[in-house]
């Protein structure tokens, strides 16, 4: 096995992580699973090459996608695969799976070659490092596979998701055979050699890499504002409530699907918890003038009710209304690039295109990925996931003096999405408590309210914003107002007894949804007074910065969540992925996570020495005797031995766990 090299004494555990990611030893240990993965495809591939041919030579039929067989193709003509890496590092890697070009283009991330032939694979492990002793099923790589199959036969639109291929186990033997008393060929007998061996199997999921033409990040849509094209919106909806309505039209779906992940997602809700209390870590007054906004906001509802809120946010998150795809947010979603003006120039020259309506980029087709944690759970779900990043754009651009244009566009958009849902969603069958469109559309509320209440307290997805970096106070008053309308979405979607939600009806919702982000940007441009703004190409996602198909983006799940720009400012090095503002990050939230007791503790500048404990937009430390006991009681003990696990589990990540 790999071992690790010695560190100095006296450094941080972040300086140490930075140091440790320029050492050989990790580098080895990802070009080892990448020869994993590139083993398991050549075989797969070579296999379905030979089952086709197998069947052609007997005139029988044996269908095997073109990718596959593609890469089957160059293998035999002595081409050589290689992977890019995508994402990876907490609950699984993500690469692109492709040939070696001696025309890569390192400008523009990508080959020359139109016809490229390329696969998406995903390397799963069985333990969420995000949060240490937290399984993390490995049914859930099985269940994606099964979630794409399901929802590309379900769907009215023929790429909303990418080609599954297969799923296989597969296992990095240098993990489970030390000291070389076996070969790769016999891994073991024993009880206990068997079970390492089964706790050390991976999981590998390969699909399409992308649709031809959807290769652009959802989110770019919303940082680049403008007008947006509704036809999207419309597709969207209509596709999600597609894969809602199945508890209607299948009495025997299966409603313990990919119920493993359930403790996982439950565990987050803690989250919320820590952030309610920080609301009450002091005695200051909520009329004093100084008090950060969404904290007097807090203190406002009030202990009492934020318990209410949070313990129906619990409720709501065992429910089993319908499948749901679980972490429906815009950076998991491919769409079409925005159009050139010079493209847009030139089908307005072609009479016929005009006539049709046939401008380039306007069919609205979107790639739905990520599917490991769909699950069978509340319907409101995935449509409350996706509204938070459009409206921390919303009040970006109103921020930049772009209310009437890109913020109302943006509304407009969401007002799409969510008419065209209603009217497209059944009631789902056997579930209490949803009795009308009006019970669908708290929950869509509730949990809006917690994603932008957690965008504005732990500031993941903030930097993607279109607000320059220099401009804090900008982007400070931002955050206030997706942590204001975050509570105020929780207060009504959660926190709503069920004779008051009789008294709204679906219209008066929809006002309250629209009053408030209205008095939100109204609070922080009051004159909506239009300003300057140059959007440096930074701004745009991750996928427009590295020209990559990004899956399991989202902050939590991946240590390769951003990747940063080269000095030069051309694009992401694919050599640089581990910079120490990805570090940096993951310090951040590693240190706000669930501890193994299920509770959360959050550790200070203090006890790390390092200076970086919170970060910016983190929740504030607790000193409230609530959190100190839950703190000292938790399995990891004192605060000082938790950074030394911590210090641990920053060394495991990059020895691929």
């Amino acid at each position: 096995m790999l071992k690790e090299q010695s560190k100095p004494s006296n450094t941080t555990p972040l300086q140490d992580y930075m140091d440790l990611t320029a050492n050989s030893w990790q580098q080895a240990k990802k070009e080892k699973l990448k020869c994993i993965v590139i083993d398991a495809i050549t075989k797969e591939c070579t296999a379905a090459a030979a089952a086709t041919a197998a069947a052609a030579a007997t005139s029988s039929t044996k269908h095997q996608h073109d990718d596959i067989l593609a890469i089957a193709k160059g293998l035999k003509d002595g081409k050589k695969l290689e992977l890019t890496i995508l994402t990876g590092g907490l609950c699984n890697y993500a690469y692109k799976v492709h040939f070696a070009n001696e025309n890569f283009d390192k400008k523009k991330k990508k080959n020359d070659a139109v016809d490229e032939v390329a696969l998406f694979a995903k390397l799963t492990f069985g333990e969420a490092l995000l949060f240490p002793g937290t399984p993390m099923t490995q049914n859930r790589t099985q269940c994606e596979y099964e979630a794409l199959e399901l929802f590309a036969n379900i769907s009215p639109y023929p790429h909303s998701v990418c080609t599954p291929y297969f799923c296989i186990d597969v296992i990095d033997v240098d993990v489970i055979i030390e000291d070389g008393e076996a070969d790769e060929g016999d891994a073991g007998t024993d009880d206990g050699e068997s079970k390492e061996k089964e706790d050390n199997i991976m999981k590998l999921l390969v699909t399409q890499f992308a649709p031809s033409g959807l290769e652009e990040q959802c989110a770019n849509k919303f940082i680049d504002g403008g007008v947006l094209d509704t036809i999207f919106a419309s597709k969207l909806a209509k596709s999600l409530a597609s894969l809602h309505n199945i508890s209607n039209l299948d009495t025997n779906y299966d409603i313990d699907f990919n119920k493993e992940i359930k403790p996982f997602l439950n565990s987050l809700t803690n989250i919320l918890d820590t952030i309610f209390d920080s609301y009450f870590d002091d005695d200051e007054s909520c009329q004093k003038e100084d008090i950060c906004l969404v904290t007097k906001l807090g203190k406002e509802i009030g202990k009492d009710r934020l318990k209410f809120i949070l313990r129906n946010y619990r409720d709501t998150l065992n429910r089993t209304d319908c499948y749901v795809h679980g972490d429906c947010h815009v950076f998991n979603m491919l769409v079409e690039p925005t159009p050139s003006m010079e493209s847009i120039i030139q089908t307005f020259q072609n009479d016929t295109d005009v006539e049709n309506n046939k401008t380039n980029n306007n069919t609205g087709d979107f790639t739905l990925i990520d599917w490991e944690l769909s699950h069978v759970g509340p319907i409101g779900k995935d449509i409350g996931f996706f509204f938070p990043f459009p409206l921390a754009c919303v009040f970006a651009h109103a921020i930049n003096g772009d209310h009437n244009g890109s913020s109302k566009s943006i509304l407009k958009f969401l007002d799409v999405l969510w008419t065209e849902y209603a009217s497209n969603i059944l009631l789902p069958p056997n579930s209490p408590g949803i009795d009308s469109i009006n019970d669908i559309y708290y929950q869509v509320l509730g949990y809006c309210g917690v994603i932008t209440l957690a965008y504005c307290s732990l500031g993941f997805h903030m930097e993607y914003l279109p607000i320059e970096e220099h401009r804090k106070e900008d982007l400070r008053k931002v955050k206030d107002s997706l942590g204001i309308i975050g509570l105020k979405f929780l207060n009504i979607g959660f926190g709503t007894s069920k004779e008051d939600k009789e008294k709204l009806s679906l219209d008066d919702l929809k006002k309250k949804f629209n009053d408030i982000i209205q008095e939100e940007i109204d609070r922080i441009v009051p004159n909506h007074v239009p300003r300057p703004n140059k959007k440096p190409s930074r701004w745009s996602s991750v996928l427009r910065q590295s020209g990559r198909r990004v899956s399991d983006a989202h902050t939590w799940l991946s240590i390769v969540a951003s990747l940063p720009l080269d000095d030069d400012d051309d694009g992401a090095n694919p050599d640089d992925i581990w910079e120490p503002i990805n570090a940096r990050r993951f310090y951040k939230v590693v240190t706000t996570a669930p501890l193994a007791d299920g509770s959360m503790g959050h550790y200070d500048e203090d006890d790390t020495g390092s200076g970086v404990g919170g970060g910016v937009g983190g929740p504030r430390t607790s000193t409230s005797s609530n959190a100190t006991a839950r703190l000292s009681s938790s399995s990891l003990g004192s605060r000082r031995a938790s950074i030394v696990q911590i210090e641990k589990l920053l060394i495991e990540i990059e020895d691929g766990y």
